[in-house]
């Protein structure tokens, strides 16, 4: 069931690397898709943009507010 999400987010590590990021956002990275895709499992959901966005809001609070952004800009 997790499998193109695995695939999306291999592609995306692969592609940090690729362009030199150093080890921190790389490890960052994947802490990120490791709780994300365990709120998945948990919840027996499916990616979505929409459940995505739903499980940043989760953490919102616990989360520096200055430097977060998404594909739409900083969030709220």
């Amino acid at each position: 069931m997790y499998q193109q999400y695995d695939k999306a987010a291999e592609t995306v590590l692969n592609y940090l690397i690729e362009k030199g990021f150093s080890r921190t956002p790389r490890k960052d990275f994947i802490r990120a898709t490791r709780e994300f895709r365990r709120y998945l499992e948990e919840r027996r959901l499916e990616y979505s943009y929409s459940i995505a966005m739903a499980w940043v809001e989760t953490l919102k609070s616990s989360l520096p507010r200055r430097g977060f952004f998404h594909s739409g800009g900083p969030l709220p």
